[in-house]
């Protein structure tokens, strides 16, 4: 009898296993279309909150966002911080340019002996221009001008202070031949308006609102990068490009402006899967609209520009899968 029981006992614990496959709360762990959804908490790193990428990458992080699958927005240092945070797992995606990125993928310059071959792009977007902002009684016209002035170069660990130095080396300058100040666009506006800094530098997709923020309190000129300036960047940092910037772009501004242009690359890791990478890029540009209208610079976003930039890094192969399933890659 005793047998009986146990016998009896094991098989509804067995009928109750299988029944337990069958709950609520499993169906819960599937997709629309039946299959496994995708989960993960990912977070996002951004730039500062006056920057560009803060608010527009809150917007793609909504986007992104769906069923158990949960991007978080995080304000950040910028770009160098962002893919420092990215390798040692502290963050899963990050925003970065071209230059930046392929910095962190080859362990160069600000990433000395931090290995980056786990760097992997997802997408190229929002080209972004040098902002090289001066007072308009500065006297300053090129970035050989900078000589001699207090010029805000960028919060330390961010893309802007690493542009900024690798092209006053280009120049034949450094920050002995400048008064610089590392600080974020924010806090360059709160200086600049004090007359504190004759100049300011960004490299991010206009219009920003640090920039805003400082031409209404003060006549600005956005001084151009061309002719040999470019041409002598250009050879060195092939990320960057040549751009003009129309004259509408800023208040201040009665003219188009030569300057250099830079992409924008959305970043993450091999730690990423494939299918979360996928359901990323899915999800966000199931929201393109929205995303579209976050800030000028995405406005003609696509999926085909989207994969057709310069990525700086391998693409993840999650990525990879996601454009060629579009019939853009």
């Amino acid at each position: 009898m005793k047998r009986l029981i146990s016998l009896l006992l094991a098989m509804m614990m067995a009928m109750s296993l299988v029944a337990c496959g069958n709950t609520p709360g499993n169906d819960d762990k599937m997709g629309d279309d039946g299959t496994p959804a995708v989960t993960g908490n990912l977070v996002m790193g951004t730039g500062g909150v006056s920057g560009t990428w803060y608010p527009l990458g809150g917007v793609m992080c909504g986007a992104m966002t769906k069923g158990r699958l949960n991007v978080t927005v995080q304000s950040s240092g910028g770009g160098v911080e962002n893919v420092r945070t990215i390798l040692s797992g502290e963050r899963d995606l990050g925003l970065a340019g071209a230059d930046v990125a392929y910095y962190g993928y080859s362990s160069m310059y600000d990433f000395e002996g931090q290995d980056g071959s786990s760097l992997r792009s997802l997408m190229a977007f929002a080209p972004m221009q040098a902002q090289l902002i001066a007072r308009a009684d500065a006297g300053i016209n090129c970035i050989a001008d900078l000589k001699g002035k207090a010029l805000g170069c960028g919060a330390v660990g961010s893309g802007d202070e690493l542009a900024i130095r690798n092209l006053l080396d280009i120049m034949g300058l450094s920050y002995d031949d400048v008064q610089e100040s590392l600080v974020s666009i924010g806090e360059q506006a709160t200086s600049f308006k004090d007359r504190r800094l004759d100049c300011m530098y960004i490299t991010a997709s206009a219009p920003t609102s640090g920039i805003l923020d400082a031409a209404s309190a003060l006549t600005c000129s956005w001084v151009p990068i061309a002719g040999a300036e470019a041409e002598a960047v250009v050879a060195e940092l092939p990320f960057f490009y040549p751009i003009t910037v129309p004259a509408s772009t800023y208040s201040f501004m009665n003219e188009d402006v030569e300057t250099l242009g830079l992409n924008t690359i959305l970043l993450g890791s091999t730690a990423l899967s494939d299918e979360q990478v996928y359901a990323i890029l899915e999800n966000m540009f199931e929201n393109l609209a929205a995303v579209q209208a976050a800030h000028p610079s995405v406005a003609d976003l696509t999926l085909e520009s989207a994969c057709s930039g310069d990525f700086a890094v391998p693409l993840h192969p999650g990525a990879v899968k996601f454009y060629q399933d579009k019939g853009v890659l």
